[in-house]
């Protein structure tokens, strides 16, 4: 897509989306604004959308778009991608989207995010792909109020490249496990790094063994292909800095171990290395805007399966950090590959903070649904700024606490630490409590368990999919902490 910002209408255009307002306080410059395009608002009283069709030229209509009752970015984004879709078959080289009613950064950024996304679909794997989608190139005026112009051209470069690598992230879910595995994790990093700025190290089988990660190699136990362990280092403000150490949890199928899940809906759990998708993406994100701010990413990649080798409930198993597990259950299988990653991130880098995504436990769908990811953290002021981030990206978090007698938990009498609580509460919260022992008393981490927000309903698919949830709300921190 290619986008302009204008504070005048071209009339040649003839292909528009109209937002308006018939809430009180707006209504009169809607009814000013639509008068341009010939319409005639008489009453609040009209749909939230309306499109209106010429009978003589494919490509002439006007669709409004009502946003009196739009109350975040998210609301935005999912307006416009409904507005795409109703003339999608309308729609040949150029578009004008006049939101002089709401110029605002937000509005341009769901713009340009709708825009991006109507390009997203699911037919990678069909024989007849081609077929299915038509894909579109266009020319995006958007009618802004005067002075916004320049603020536009750089939010739409911004956010167009973010969501890109959003969209990337949610090919890596979306995609099958026996094209996602650890083999493609590695490859796919090599290749996306290649012209970046960045520096790329990717540990296999043997690497990790020197290494003595242990969590990640017990969980391997049962899969016939070998583990990654992947670090990313991007340096764009080396001297003066800060450093932000990125983990994510990289499960690309995940089958519970001896303590196998119930089959009914195993196959989303191709969906398990969403934590590690997102990290990963961000930093090529963040990279490519060539951002002001050091980025330590390091992703353990692997699947969970069952073998005679697997690991077995009532197992102890070391660790990178010398600690010592006792293994509960086989599907707590992520936090023993987050223990490695956290471990070898505060020991190996210096990092001023740091931050781990996981589709980690149940619980946290449990208690937030869809709507937001659970949030732990020892730092007070990181929490408010990555809630903020997630705010104004729309992509929610809420914190939980980490108060100690949730770590009386975890305790095992014959390791120094157990892999799940043995009481059925506040699941999200041990699971938390487990990952702080192995941060090595770092100061200012946090944990965001994303399990019910990776992965749901999305506007591409009948079934569940991914969503790329990660990857706006650590770019969006990420500049902030960088004062981009």
């Amino acid at each position: 897509m290619k986008y302009s910002f204008k504070s005048s209408i071209d009339k040649d255009i003839k292909s528009r989306i109209v937002l308006i307002d018939t809430g009180k306080e707006l209504f009169d410059t809607s009814k000013k604004i639509a008068s341009e395009y010939g319409v005639k608002l008489n009453t609040s009283d009209i749909p939230g959308t309306q499109l209106f069709r010429s009978t003589d030229k494919e490509n002439d209509f006007l669709h409004l778009i009502d946003i009196k009752d739009l109350n975040s970015k998210k609301d935005f984004v999912s307006a416009f991608l409904n507005a795409i879709k109703s003339v999608r078959d309308f729609l040949s080289e150029s578009l004008i989207i006049d939101a002089r009613i709401d110029g605002s950064d937000s509005i341009i950024q769901a713009i340009v995010e709708a825009m991006e996304l109507s390009n997203y679909h699911l037919y990678q794997y069909k024989s007849d792909q081609d077929k299915k989608f038509k894909s579109l190139d266009l020319s995006v005026q958007c009618i802004v109020e005067e002075g916004m112009q320049a603020e536009g051209d750089e939010t739409a470069h911004k956010h167009a490249a973010i969501v890109k690598y959003q969209m990337k992230c949610m090919d890596l879910v979306n995609g099958p496990s026996n094209k996602i595995d650890p083999d493609h994790f590695a490859s796919w990093l090599k290749d996306e790094s290649k012209d970046l700025s960045i520096k790329t190290t990717i540990l296999r089988k043997k690497e990790i063994v020197a290494k003595k990660l242990h969590g990640l190699l017990s969980v391997n136990k049962g899969s016939g292909k070998e583990p990654a362990f992947l670090i990313l280092e991007y340096y764009g403000d080396p001297d003066d800095g800060k450093t932000l150490g990125l983990v994510g949890k990289g499960v690309t199928f995940d089958t519970g171990g001896v303590s196998i899940k119930p089959d009914k809906n195993m196959h989303y759990m191709k969906s398990d290395m969403g934590g590690a998708a997102a990290v990963l993406n961000a930093t090529l994100a963040i990279a490519a805007l060539g951002w002001k701010i050091n980025i330590v990413a390091i992703t353990p990649i692997t699947e969970n399966c069952v073998d005679g080798e697997s690991i077995r409930p009532g197992d102890v198993i070391d660790s990178y950090s010398g600690k010592t597990i006792e293994v509960i259950h086989t599907d707590a299988e992520g936090r023993l590959i987050l223990a490695d990653a956290l471990s070898y991130m505060a020991k190996n880098f210096e990092v001023d903070h740091i931050i781990d995504l996981a589709t980690l436990t149940g619980s946290a769908v449990m208690t937030f649904g869809y709507a937001a990811a659970a949030s732990f953290s020892n730092d007070d002021d990181l929490m408010d700024r990555i809630s903020s981030a997630g705010l104004a990206c729309s992509e929610k978090t809420w914190s939980l606490p980490l108060w100690e007698t949730y770590g009386d938990q975890m305790k095992s009498d014959i390791a120094d630490i157990k892999n799940m609580a043995t009481l059925p509460m506040a699941g999200a919260i041990t699971a938390a409590k487990f990952l702080e022992f192995f941060i090595e008393e770092h100061p200012s981490w946090a944990h965001l368990d994303i399990a019910g927000t990776s992965f749901g309903e999305t506007h591409y698919s009948k079934d569940k999919a991914a969503t790329g949830y990660g990857v706006q709300l650590l770019c969006y921190l990420a500049e902030e902490l960088s004062g981009s």
